[in-house]
């Protein structure tokens, strides 16, 4: 009987997926999906901030999810504490794409600021040459995009002045106020821009250089403070695998759960550190 059982629930479960795909598929799914879901595609995009919309919608679907798969799995209290974590969660990773999204656009700073240097050279001089320098194989895909959307933007209407800040602010502090501030500069009192920017583009690249000769220089001890990091993580696993249930039997009983919880807290702790130690820049202020 318990077979005849199971492959009714097979069968059953098999057509409820069937469903469930060609519902999605429709149309006005599709729709209803993308008009939802689309503040959240766009979250931190090109260093644009987050609207409370999409932070909202992150943080329920993050909290909803959360829920409902440990509430499945018999744990509503665990679901619980991820449903309340999930705002926090959803910030993190809001401010995780912004912070790479700036991180490309400091690397490519020195390469845009010797094609727009070039290009004045050349005789390129405002829109022109920022133009010029989105299609220069040396700036990278990110930089490249946001000249190319500048200058076409600028062609459409948009003050080259307006736009220059507007980037320079999505782009965060680091090099680019350089950049944009000496563009500004001389397009209000003139001045050998080529000359500039190649000064500001040799600094960039002697800044990524001396980063990473100190990367390089502590890449062991950041290597055994990740292996430390990682050993607990590991016997917890071991034990499992040797005698099964043993992370059950800790998370059922409080005294070893609260032990387990502030264990790993301080793990999460020494992460944070060891990250800010890693850092080449020096810890954040």
């Amino acid at each position: 009987m318990n077979p005849l059982l199971a492959g009714a629930g097979g069968a059953c479960a098999a057509l409820a997926a069937a469903e469930v795909v060609a519902l999605l598929a429709r149309p006005a799914t599709v729709a209803v999906l993308s008009a939802l879901l689309g503040p959240v595609a766009v979250i931190a995009q090109r260093g644009q901030a987050a609207t409370h919309q999409a932070r909202l919608l992150l943080g329920t679907l993050g909290a909803s999810a959360g829920f409902l798969l440990l509430a499945l799995a018999g744990h509503p209290w665990l679901g619980l504490a991820v449903a309340a974590a999930a705002p926090a969660g959803a910030t993190f990773l809001i401010r995780l794409r912004l912070a790479r999204w700036r991180s490309q656009m400091r690397r490519g700073a020195a390469g845009a600021a010797l094609a727009i240097g070039e290009a004045s050279a050349s005789g390129l001089a405002g829109v022109a040459g920022i133009e010029r320098a989105a299609f220069d194989g040396a700036v990278p895909a990110t930089v490249a995009t946001e000249l190319q959307d500048l200058a076409t933007r600028c062609r459409l209407g948009l003050s080259l002045e307006d736009g220059l800040q507007e980037l320079r602010r999505r782009a965060g502090a680091g090099p680019w106020d350089a950049i944009v501030a000496a563009l500004l500069v001389q397009r209000s009192v003139g001045g050998d821009l080529s000359k500039i920017l190649g000064g500001i583009a040799s600094g960039l690249e002697a800044s990524a250089r001396a980063r990473a000769e100190a990367r390089s220089l502590s890449a062991q001890a950041r290597l055994t403070a990740r292996i430390v990091i990682a050993m607990p993580l590991v016997g917890v696993a071991l034990g499992e695998v040797a005698s099964p249930g043993t992370l059950g039997r800790i998370v059922a009983s409080p005294v070893p759960r609260a032990l387990a919880a502030s264990a790993l807290v301080l793990q999460l702790l020494a992460v944070v550190a060891v990250r800010r130690a890693a850092r080449a820049g020096g810890p954040r202020r």
